[in-house]
Order: structure tokens, then sequence, then C-alpha cells
């Protein structure tokens, strides 16, 4: 149907991507090629199984659960894949859900080009999930396949504008569950008067979801999680670090 994005799922009841009730749309295509994604299979836009919307048929879908937003406080998420490679399409969804008093958040790796601010789409998303892994340039781009200039970059402007931002930190044993990279991320964080954030547990299903969309073993990951232990321990170290007050 027509050049419309590929939503290869769609997750009506969620409670844990963004405020209340949600219906999370998940978009095909993704520029990053983390180790640790959980959905390797979305990386690519010509996915066979995908599905097409216009952008009022998307948004009178998400509307059959209004009853469920309006009473908790809930809206919808984009998510994917990175759902901001798609800003025209995204900007016309928006603004016919906008005009119905739909909440709407994004999930987003950072890794999207200027066209979301020159099109005025940040604007109408009131809710930014940030998604920052690491800080360090050459880790970044050993475990992300990318550079992490433009997702700095990108948060600097959202931040600078003031738009809604909570972060999410995932806690990859080893990699991003590190001191040293939890200490940048908190300074990042602090600088730019952010107090909003999340540290994800590492989910090991990774790995067979690697091998199932036909990708090399990579031993970098473990096969299990972080200790109950180990991972309080990192969260209780981010928590420090955010209250601790600047020199």
């Amino acid at each position: 149907m027509g050049n419309f994005p590929g939503i290869f799922d769609l997750c009506r009841g969620s409670f844990v991507d963004g405020p209340g009730i949600r219906t999370v749309i998940f978009f095909s295509g993704c520029k990053m090629r983390c180790i640790w994604c959980q959905n390797p299979e979305a990386w690519s836009e010509d996915l066979m199984a995908v599905v097409r919307f216009s952008p009022k048929e998307l948004v009178e879908t998400i509307c059959r659960d209004q009853i469920f937003f309006n009473s908790s406080g809930g809206g919808v998420t984009f998510s994917g894949g990175e759902p901001l490679l798609h800003p025209q399409y995204l900007r016309e969804v928006c603004l016919l859900l906008k005009a119905r008093n739909i909440h709407c958040a994004v999930e987003t790796s950072g890794c999207f080009d200027e066209e979301v601010f020159s099109l005025g789409l940040d604007q109408l998303i009131d809710l930014f999930l940030y998604d920052l892994k690491v800080l360090d340039p050459s880790a970044h781009l050993k475990y992300t396949g990318i550079p992490n200039d433009c997702i700095l970059n990108n948060f600097r402007k959202l931040a600078i504008r003031k738009n809604a931002l909570k972060v999410t930190i995932p806690l990859i044993p080893g990699l991003t569950a590190t001191e040293e990279n939890l200490c940048a991320i908190a300074a990042l964080l602090k600088t730019n008067g952010i107090t909003e954030y999340e540290l994800m547990t590492y989910n090991p299903s990774c790995i067979d979801k690697r091998l199932k969309a036909g990708l090399v073993n990579e031993p970098l990951l473990r096969s299990q999680p972080l200790s109950i232990n180990e991972e309080m321990t990192f969260r209780i170290f981010f928590d420090e670090l955010m209250k601790r007050p600047d020199k």
C-alpha cells in the first residue's frame, strides 16, 4: 500500500512504554546494529511480514483504544526499529492524533536526521524515551555499528528545546553496565538538566533472536543477566551519581 513505512507489530495494553495504558506501534528499519538488539529482524525496512497503513488508517486503528487512554492517562508509543526514520509520515500521524488529544511518545535510539526538527515533529511528541547506550565513541562504534555524534547532538537539541525526555540505559553486562560508562551518562544528563531516567535489565533472549535472524553468535554477550545484587549495585551507583551535587 503506497510507500508507507512497514509496521511489524502492534501491541495493545502496554504498561511499560510510557505513562498509562498504551498502544505500541513497531516500525521496521534501523541504522544501528546493536549486538544486544531485541528486534534484529526489524533492521531492514524491506521486511516481508509487515503491514502498511496510511496515516489516517493507522490513527483509526490506534483510536480503537482511546477509552483506555482516557481512563489511564495513556496514549500511543512509536517504537521499532527506529520510528524517527519516517519523519514526514509520523508528523501526519501525530497531527491527527493531537487533534484527538492523544498522548504521543517515541522510543528512539537518537539516530535520526535533522528533518525531525525542521518538520516540527519534535514539537508534536509529548515524550521522548531516549536510549543512551555507550558514551565512549570507539566502544559505541564497536557495539552498535555507528558513531554516536548524531545521537549526542540530537539529545542536546531536544534538551535545549525543553522537550520531555526520559533516558533509558540498557545494563548490558560488561559492555554498558560499567562504572565508567554510567559516570559518563550521568554527567551528560546532569549537564543538560535531565532528571528522568530508567536503567533497563539485560534480556539474554537477544542471543537466540540473533541466531534466528541469521546473525553470527556474539561472544561478548552473556547468556545470563546480571545477578540481582549486581544489578542493584549499578542502580544504586547511578542514583547516587545523579543525586551528587556538581562541583
